[in-house]
């Protein structure tokens, strides 16, 4: 379980449409971090399919009608069980059906109004009924999201909106890319390269207008058979419009399918996207299909007219008016300049204003403003930080990460008090006391001492309302209620990958501990999703219990140049190019096989073989591996054993490596991984534990434990740039998903959260 908002995003169906297709959107491109959603729809379809894929909990409450109060209990029964924080609801008929349960539990509702149910083609009863209806449901929430300026009007004249805000609707530009390789879909329907292709794809009801298209495609035909047309879509009128086809003669010139899950493929093979709406709240297929470069032919309604700017970025024609349509159809047809140039000018127009990152981002600022729990505590709380090793000189993985949250604490949280309990060593200014961040020294004899016996005296005496343990252990016996991060539990599994002497006694130490504490605990962190499966299971613990609050990047690792690599170049004597490799004595690392994958790398290389540089802590360690690898004199001038290097020289480090590999066979996270892709160095990573999780797309993943899955992995990259720069640009990319910022939020409502239970 995430420690991020709860959020019951509702939608009326399960079938891919307009609302559906921007829910997905959404879902896909939230910040985890933050934002758990879970998805509850009112019939069955492929959007819960691929939720489902996607691993996102979803839920069916079936029901064809608005307003049946038959079901409110089960609504709000599932908000209950799910612990729910705010209600997102998208379309009348989600919100007629969860308002009820939703206010009964005093959650907030926001309304994401994709087009009113109201609209011009009904009689006057029922456009009366629906106003009313909306009246109703906007009185009743938070805030109402409109997808356009036409929508915002209608709602503000109509129903008396007021509290409200707009969010367009956005595109996935690496979805709908039209650069991409695309299968031939003209080829697919026996269609000729030189015909053009008129695409409709859209729900075939009256507000899409199928019966004007078929009348204009009867003009087109009379004076030329060189378009063709293909109707994707399913609905109402899908029967009479295939009939009307047949009875003017023309389907043969006429494609019709059922709804595609390939839509950017189909987008990528018609010529033309027509639009021939009555009313719109703002069309997502039309703005998909601006997003593939395609010319557009629409009525100029509601946000439609919004989108397109007529003669520059499409054609818009006159409501019902099988004429115009045809006319618009043919000249773009027999100008081929003039279509590339709309399509061009329409993707433009989605690049500066349908970006689906931009729409995400602002909905994140709604949720954020709304979502954020009214904790009612009458004073700051106290809050104790354990954090040991923090002045520790040489820092390894769990200082930084404490050194880390504890800096971005004083970030993001002026109210509360904090303690934060140190043993005194050498780097104590590496953070300092501020109003409200308290450090405090205690001394020991040793490690057990200093966590068993003096942390809890001092716990009292500083009259704490809760303890943040931030390193795999707790004391025993506390006063206050604790939170535990578990970075791993490594020390609880019956595997070789531990380290040294020292390393497996504190193993042991750990392993007494936390099996006696887990029970005491209100709440464990960890650091990755396939942690907390590990810990779960080995400490049967309850999901609920346990939290996944991700670590991220400092700062400092970022793209760097100029004199400061030439002096660290300088000062380790490193060579112009070289692979980088952090060695430790702990058997997880894989420092043996990580060093036999170079040593088959180098001999099976004819050329521009690259030295290996080891850095770590233990030299004797890692000339005793190199031994073990019994290396040719060739090889042994190539590998270049540097030392421990201080953390503020890292970033230089990972600046002049040309490939960094982190080949462990077992992570919780890996945050080296990320460092290195801040850098702008290509990773070679492990496909086990965490490490995928945290590298995604944007690593070489290999078999950390064949090294000749390593050694194929360097050549592959250092032989072939393009995917070495591929690499790079997706890295910057995925080291800023992290951030340490909402690492501290996650933390400060954790605490919240246990303070008022």
């Amino acid at each position: 379980m995430s420690s991020a908002s709860r959020i019951l995003i509702t939608i009326r169906q399960g079938k891919i449409g307009g609302g559906e297709s921007h829910v997905l959107d959404l879902i896909k491109h939230l910040d985890r971090n933050l934002y758990e959603p879970i998805v509850l729809a009112f019939t069955e379809g492929p959007m819960i399919n691929t939720l489902q894929e996607w691993g996102i909990k979803t839920h069916v409450i079936y029901t064809e009608k608005p307003f049946n109060f038959f079901l409110w209990r089960k609504v709000e029964r599932f908000l209950k069980d799910q612990r729910i924080e705010l209600v997102h609801a998208h379309g009348t008929r989600a919100n007629s059906n969860v308002f009820w349960a939703a206010n009964r539990l005093k959650l907030p509702i926001i309304y994401t109004v994709h087009g009113w149910s109201f609209h011009q083609d009904q009689n006057f009863f029922v456009r009366t009924m629906r106003e009313a209806g909306e009246r109703f449901l906007i009185k009743r929430s938070k805030l109402t999201i409109c997808v356009s300026k036409s929508n915002l009007k209608d709602g503000q004249e109509r129903v008396g909106l007021t509290q409200s805000t707009i969010v367009n609707y956005g595109i996935d530009l690496d979805k709908f890319d039209p650069n991409k390789k695309y299968n031939n879909l003209k080829k697919e329907l026996g269609i000729a390269e030189d015909e053009t292709l008129v695409g409709y794809m859209a729900r075939i009801t009256i507000q899409k207008d199928p019966h004007t298209l078929i009348h204009a495609i009867a003009e087109v035909l009379k004076i030329t058979n060189k378009i063709k047309f293909l109707i994707i879509g399913d609905g109402d009128l899908k029967e009479s419009t295939v009939a009307l086809a047949k009875t003017l003669g023309i389907e043969s010139n006429i494609i019709f399918q059922n709804f595609r899950q390939d839509t950017p493929n189909v987008l990528a093979g018609i010529d033309i996207y027509c639009l021939p709406s009555l009313w719109e709240g703002l069309p997502i297929g039309l703005l998909e299909a601006m997003a593939m470069r395609k010319a557009i032919v629409a009525t100029p309604v509601d946000g439609t007219k919004e989108a397109i700017q007529d003669k520059l970025s499409g054609i818009l024609i006159s409501h019902q008016s099988p004429i115009e349509l045809a006319e618009a159809i043919i000249y773009l047809h027999e100008n081929k300049n003039q279509l590339h140039d709309l399509g061009t000018n329409a993707r433009k127009t989605i690049e500066e204003r349908f970006e689906v990152k931009r729409m995400v981002h602002d909905i994140e600022k709604i949720y954020s403003s709304i979502a954020k729990k009214s904790i009612s505590i009458s004073r700051p709380l106290r809050i104790g930080i354990e954090a040991q090793r923090l002045f520790r000189e040489k820092k390894h993985g769990l200082e930084i990460v404490a050194l880390e949250v504890i800096r971005h604490l004083q970030v993001v949280d002026k109210e509360n008090q904090y303690v934060v309990f140190v043993r005194k060593d050498v780097d104590n200014a590496c953070i300092t006391e501020t109003s409200n961040f308290k450090i405090r020294e205690i001394e020991a004899g040793s490690f057990p001492e200093w966590e068993q016996v003096k942390l809890p005296l001092a716990i009292k005496e500083e009259k704490l309302d809760l303890l943040h343990c931030t390193a795999n252990t707790a004391p025993l016996f506390t006063s206050v209620p604790m939170v535990l991060t578990l970075h791993d539990i490594i020390f609880m599994e019956s595997t070789k990958l531990r380290g040294n002497y020292y390393q497996n006694l504190g193993n042991i130490y750990r392993r007494l501990i936390v099996k006696s504490v887990a029970g005491k605990i209100k709440r464990v962190l960890t650091v990755s999703n396939w942690e907390q499966t590990q810990i779960i299971e080995k400490l049967r613990l309850s999901s609920d219990k346990v939290n996944v609050i991700y670590n991220a990047v400092n700062d400092s690792f970022k793209k760097m140049d100029g004199s400061q690599l030439a002096s660290i170049r300088e000062k380790y004597h490193l060579p112009d190019q070289f692979i980088l490799f952090f060695g430790n004595t702990a058997e997880k690392k894989n420092t043996y096989e990580t060093l036999r994958g170079y040593v088959h790398y180098f001999q099976s290389s004819d050329e521009n073989r690259l030295p290996l540089v080891v850095a770590g802590a233990f030299q004797d360690y890692l000339n005793q591996q190199l031994k073990l690898i019994n290396l040719p004199q060739e090889i042994k001038s190539h590998i270049l054993l540097i030392g421990y290097i201080p953390f503020q020289e890292q970033p230089a480090i990972y600046n002049l490596a040309s490939l960094f590999l982190y080949t462990s066979k077992r992570e919780s996270f890996g945050l080296p991984i990320l460092e290195s892709m801040a850098c702008g160095t290509p990773v070679i990573t492990s496909i086990t534990s965490s490490m995928p999780e945290v590298a995604r797309s944007a690593a070489h993943l290999i078999d950390p434990n064949d090294h000749i899955s390593i050694a194929n992995g360097i050549s592959i990259i250092l032989s072939n740039q393009k995917l070495k720069d591929e690499l790079i640009e997706k890295g910057y990319a995925r080291a800023k998903d992290f951030s340490w910022i909402k690492t501290a939020q996650q933390l400060v409502k954790v605490y919240s959260e246990i303070a008022v239970k």
